[in-house]
């Protein structure tokens, strides 16, 4: 995968159908809220709310510093009725990680994840709307700007789970609703199947499929579990829930930072999600650093990996989830057409020639021609053919070599 770019530019000279770009979006969900935390002595989840896990505003500092170090932006999923939770919890008269996250709010992305993280499998169309229309309020009151038209509902209620047991059906309310709230993207489960329409096989897992108005954009989870914080936790939750075996937490981080960095090689712009309690960090009662919280041992390995095998021109794209959930349509229309036989392309010296001999426009992924931007030092994009034939230029002889010469080293 990795010397792919660079085999098919030789291949071709520089120019063939298609694009790639390295793509790594990280959500975080629940941010605001407490995660119950996972008991090592009894093996299972603590539902006490003392002994939840919430972060502090030494981890939203940690976490601004960590981005700008590294150039990685984390998109945080937030519900607003945990911060006026926690000051009515405490008794304080104000929420100190809300503050700090209103701090360093241009240091992450932010996504709509309802106002309390309710189950919405049973709620009516109306209560879905309030859940979605109060956290959008709640925001606009304390100055964060969410992504429009984007939504993540709590734990993807609302969708069905066809691996509970049961399973669970799809809540008829919710496509109304977000077409009420003018949703256009909703996060669902990539590990999951989702049933399909008119009686037709399940979606495999990981695909997108429409929700009403709106694109379900797949969210690959990750191997840290909601309700741990440290690496103990990881451990005893992996073995005894899950029936993993696992001798070390570098064996967790190893193996799932080489699953990341495939998919970001194989042209995979499907999100990877955590949660808030792995954001915790561990600090020294001594007054020293202490450890650093699980999401950064995962995403720093992953980018040692990623540094040390490709070149600095193809940098990591980092697209929000509207962005991901159009390039998913785009794909699906692509992929359309070709089933269809209704799209050609030859080409010769200087020029492509594109054949459209449907009726209606398509879009098609080019490298190599003058179209598009520049990326891995070749120039590529999406190009909109009408009904007929168009002609496009290819790249110059001295950028094809040069794009050919970088992938091969």
């Amino acid at each position: 995968q990795v010397l792919l770019r660079g085999m098919l530019s030789w291949l071709t000279h520089g120019c063939y159908v298609g694009l790639d770009r390295n793509y790594l979006s990280i959500h975080v969900d629940d941010v605001l809220l407490a995660n119950y935390s996972w008991s090592i002595e009894r093996h299972t989840s603590d539902l006490r709310p003392e002994h939840s896990i919430r972060m502090t505003e030494h981890d939203v500092r940690y976490a601004a510093a960590w981005r700008r170090r590294q150039g990685l932006r984390l998109d945080l999923a937030c519900n607003g009725s945990g911060s006026g939770l926690h000051t009515a919890l405490t008794g304080r008269a104000e929420d100190p990680l809300l503050a700090a996250l209103l701090a360093e709010r241009d240091a992450f992305g932010w996504i709509n994840h309802t106002y309390e993280h309710g189950d919405l499998d049973e709620l009516g169309e109306r209560e879905i709307e309030a859940e979605i229309d109060r956290n959008l309020r709640w925001a606009a009151d304390v100055g964060l700007e969410l992504e429009p038209g984007a939504l993540v509902t709590g734990a993807h209620t609302g969708l069905a789970n066809l691996t509970a047991t049961p399973p669970r059906p799809e809540n008829p309310a919710l496509a109304p609703a977000l077409r009420s709230q003018g949703l256009f993207y909703v996060a669902c489960d990539a590990s999951r199947p989702y049933p399909a329409a008119d009686g037709n096989p399940p979606f495999p897992p990981g695909t997108p499929f429409m929700m009403g108005p709106a694109i379900a954009v797949p969210r690959h989870p990750t191997t840290l579990p909601h309700d741990a914080a440290t690496r103990s936790q990881v451990l005893d939750r992996l073995r005894s829930a899950s029936g993993q075996v696992v001798n070390t937490f570098d064996e967790v981080v190893s193996a799932e930072a080489r699953v990341v960095f495939n998919s970001i090689v194989g042209n995979d712009p499907r999100p990877r999600y955590f949660h808030q309690s792995n954001m915790v960090g561990v600090r020294d009662p001594t007054g020293g650093e202490g450890t650093a919280a699980l999401i950064y041992s995962i995403l720093d390995a992953v980018l040692e990996r990623y540094r040390s095998h490709v070149t600095p021109s193809a940098w990591l794209v980092q697209p929000t989830m509207g962005e991901i959930g159009r390039l998913l349509l785009r794909r699906k229309a692509w992929h359309a057409a070709l089933a269809l036989g209704s799209v050609r392309c030859f080409t010769d010296r200087t020029h492509l020639t594109l054949i459209n001999n449907g009726g209606a426009p398509v879009e098609m992924p080019i490298t190599g021609s003058t179209a598009g931007e520049v990326y891995a030092e070749q120039r590529s994009g999406w190009v909109r053919l009408m009904p007929g034939g168009t002609v496009i230029e290819r790249q110059t002889k001295i950028e094809q070599l040069r794009g050919v010469d970088a992938a091969a080293r």
